[in-house]
């Protein structure tokens, strides 16, 4: 069991069996390529959208204001990590960089901005406030994570990060430990224990951060 499925994510709806006809056109940014805008929009039913801002002050989204990037809406949490993941892969290697988008008014589906993997979470500015940690302290806990294990970032919100890693911990105790010392939620909310914790982590290669 993941924790990414404990929390029930990618449950709801099976996965279509093919891609959706590409959405219509809409403004080519700057830095992207119309044929890979294209690719993201033919894996959702609804027209793209721009990537909507994030507000530097609480983490929620701005109304009418826009990053420069991609969302591709989801009708529902069918499988959105899934596709999440089929374009990281499709993409790897280039400046695209995909992630699962969960924004503060229940929308979610597949974001698209240019840059390197921690470039996401310093777009989406997720926080876990409720346990004194901003935005930069989260993203300096990732890092340190990054440059130990090396991050896929799968998808984040407001308050969750989803990782794999490139390699899992040589000492996987020590290792459970720091996380639950870092996202006790994971743990409390989560999958309940330090030893569920740990069979999680080397399941999902990789690790599901959740403050409540």
């Amino acid at each position: 069991m993941s924790l990414f499925s404990f929390f029930g994510f990618g449950k709801n709806k099976k996965a279509p069996e093919k891609a959706n006809t590409p959405a219509p056109a809409i403004e080519v940014l700057p830095g992207f390529d119309a044929d890979v805008i294209a690719t993201l929009g033919a894996f959702s039913k609804l027209p793209l959208q721009k990537l909507p801002a994030i507000d530097s002050e609480d983490s929620c989204t701005i109304p009418g204001a826009f990053f420069n990037g991609y969302l591709a809406l989801m009708t529902g949490k069918d499988d959105i990590n899934g596709k999440a993941l089929k374009l990281k892969q499709l993409y790897n290697g280039t400046q695209y960089r995909f992630f699962v988008f969960d924004g503060d008014d229940n929308s979610s589906g597949i974001g698209l901005i240019l840059g390197s993997e921690l470039d996401i979470l310093r777009y989406r500015l997720t926080n876990a406030y409720n346990y004194d940690l901003s935005p930069d302290d989260v993203l300096a806990k990732i890092e340190d994570l990054d440059a130990r294990l090396g991050v896929s970032i799968v998808g984040c919100g407001m308050d969750w990060i989803e990782l794999r890693f490139d390699r899992l911990p040589a000492d996987m105790d020590a290792f459970a430990d720091e996380m639950y010392a870092f996202c006790p939620d994971s743990v409390d909310q989560g999958v309940g224990d330090i030893a569920s914790l740990k069979q999680a982590i080397a399941d999902m290669h990789g690790m599901y951060f959740w403050w409540d």
